[in-house]
């Protein structure tokens, strides 16, 4: 019967040994399980912070360009309000102003569209770190997990801390199977994969839209500069022309001048003939009785008289025209200074101002937030 009882016995511990064995390795495999997971939620947790990083650096450019992109709207803006100081004939709506105008709505848009870009990018940091906060919280629980199943493989029979646990065989309701266990974690690690895709694709897309914007907007600042070349050319041709008329119109006023006091003389000296032939007759119209004689003396000075006369009226009738065309010519050269005013004040405005202000134009680098 003792022999009996030693072999129960020993089947007894045979048996507990070999069932413990048996637990353990299962414990060993559930805890590499858990390390692999775990591994493999770390790998994602890492991956979705560096495209965090990315996306707040791709944030804090659009914000940069969004700061920048104020300086070629306020220099547009500006240079407008500068041009509507032009004078008269020169204040109009030329190809520069419309280019202008046009830089300063292509500036709205791309404000717009970066704005948009912002909120778009503040959307997709929300979705990462909802994502980044659900594997991190699962990463937190496989980290638990594999310390408790990993004391678990370490305990013995001669273990200090074993004790009694009433109930610990009891299946708890709200524990999860295998394939549950694994479906969990795949599903975050998708959620985490789908939400970096997400991530990568917008800052892509963000891209190619930013450089597209940026672009039409140097384009635009080209256009603006070329009209405004032009039109200081054209500014400048022009108030060459007006200066080299200018001055032949005071070469003529000169000689009109000149002509004006040589007439004046001549008819002074007609004055003086016409004076002496008058007299000449007044006196021969004293003479007495029979010697007041129509004789060829006075036929001559008669004729003399209507010839200076004759003279005299077609020198004033010169003089009058020479002094209309000196009018002309005053009214015409202060109509050519007053233009070449107008034409230096527009070049002052568009050359030494508008061109300046032009030259301070942010560059692709600085409007693409770099």
């Amino acid at each position: 019967m003792m022999s009996g009882v030693k072999r129960y016995v020993d089947q007894a511990y045979k048996t507990a040994d070999q069932v413990q064995l048996e637990t353990t390795e299962k414990l060993k495999d559930r805890a590499n399980v858990v390390y692999h997971w775990k591994a493999e939620l770390e790998n994602a947790i890492s991956t979705i912070t560096e495209e965090m990083e990315l996306l707040e650096a791709e944030r804090r450019r659009v914000k940069r360009s969004l700061s920048v992109l104020t300086i070629p709207a306020s220099i547009a803006g500006e240079f407008l309000q500068l041009r509507s100081s032009r004078l008269e004939s020169d204040l109009v709506r030329d190809e520069v102003e419309e280019q202008l105008t046009k830089e300063i709505a292509l500036c709205s848009e791309v404000q717009n569209v970066l704005e948009s870009n912002c909120e778009q990018i503040e959307t997709q940091m929300i979705e990462l770190k909802a994502a980044k906060a659900r594997l991190e919280s699962d990463w937190s629980n496989k980290i638990h997990a594999y310390k408790v199943d990993s004391v678990c493989v370490n305990l013995s029979n001669d273990s200090p801390l074993l004790l009694w646990k009433a109930g610990a065989t009891r299946f708890p309701a709200d524990q999860s199977t295998p394939t549950s266990y694994d479906h969990f974690t795949q599903d975050a690690l998708a959620a985490g994969d789908a939400a970096r895709q997400s991530s990568m694709q917008l800052r892509t897309t963000l891209k190619t839209i930013c450089d597209s914007s940026i672009k039409e907007l140097r384009d635009q600042a080209a256009c603006v500069d070329i009209a405004l070349a032009t039109k200081v050319n054209l500014t400048q041709e022009c108030l060459q022309q007006l200066e080299n008329e200018l001055l032949r119109c005071l070469r003529e006023l000169a000689s009109a001048e000149k002509l004006i006091e040589a007439l004046r003389d001549s008819a002074k000296g007609l004055d003086n003939s016409t004076k002496l032939a008058q007299t000449r007759l007044d006196d021969r119209l004293h003479r007495r009785n029979v010697e007041s004689c129509r004789d060829a003396a006075q036929f001559a000075l008669v004729e003399e008289v209507k010839l200076l006369g004759e003279r005299t009226s077609g020198m004033l009738a010169e003089l009058k025209r020479a002094e209309e065309s000196q009018a002309e010519l005053v009214r015409t050269r202060g109509n050519l200074e007053h233009e070449i005013m107008v034409k230096r004040k527009t070049l002052c405005i568009d050359k030494e101002r508008g061109q300046l202000l032009r030259s301070f134009f942010p560059s692709a680098t600085d409007l693409s937030g770099f």
